[in-house]
C-alpha cells in the first residue's frame, strides 16, 4: 500500500506551531509576573493556549499522510490526547513559573512537557482507526493491510 503526503498541511501545521507559540509564552510569562487568583486564571489561560496549539499542529501533522483507505478517529481518546496536552502544559508552566529558576526546574518543566508532548503524540495515533497497520523497521516503514 503506498500513501503520499500532501505538503500543504505539512506547511499549514508549521504555521499553527508558529501562531501557537507567541500567545501561550506571552501567557506564560503573565502567569510568572502575577500571584493570587489571577495566577491560576493566567495559568489555565496560558495550558489551554499551550495545549490547544501543540494538539492543533500535531493533528494537522498527521493529516498530510494519505492512505488509499480511509482512517477515522475515536473521539474518546481524541480528547484524551488533547487532555494530556492541556494537562501537562498547565504542570511545565506551574513549574517554571515559580519565583526562582535554576537548571533543575527547567529541567523538570521540559521533561513533563516533553511527556506531555509524547501523551498527546501516541494518544493521538492510538486513536487512528484503519484497516491497515504501521510497522516500523530501520530501514523503512511499511504498511500492511488487515486481513479478516
Amino acid at each position: 500500500m503506498v500513501g503520499f503526503y500532501d505538503y500543504r498541511l505539512v506547511a499549514l501545521s508549521i504555521v499553527i506551531a508558529v501562531l501557537a507559540a507567541y500567545p501561550a509564552l506571552d501567557l506564560g510569562g503573565r502567569v510568572t509576573a502575577t500571584r493570587g487568583r489571577a495566577r491560576v486564571w493566567w495559568l489555565g489561560g496560558g495550558a489551554v493556549a499551550r495545549g490547544i496549539g501543540i494538539w492543533s499542529m500535531h493533528y494537522v501533522a498527521m493529516l498530510p499522510f494519505v492512505l488509499p483507505v480511509p482512517v477515522l478517529y475515536d473521539w474518546p481518546r481524541t480528547v484524551l490526547s488533547l487532555l494530556a496536552g492541556v494537562f501537562t502544559s498547565a504542570v511545565a508552566f506551574f513549574v517554571v513559573s515559580r519565583p526562582t529558576m535554576g537548571w533543575f526546574r527547567a529541567l523538570a518543566g521540559s521533561v513533563v512537557m516533553g511527556s506531555g508532548i509524547a501523551a498527546l503524540h501516541y494518544g493521538a495515533l492510538a486513536s487512528m482507526r484503519m484497516p491497515a497497520t504501521c510497522h516500523y523497521s530501520l530501514t523503512a516503514p511499511e504498511i500492511r493491510v488487515k486481513t479478516p
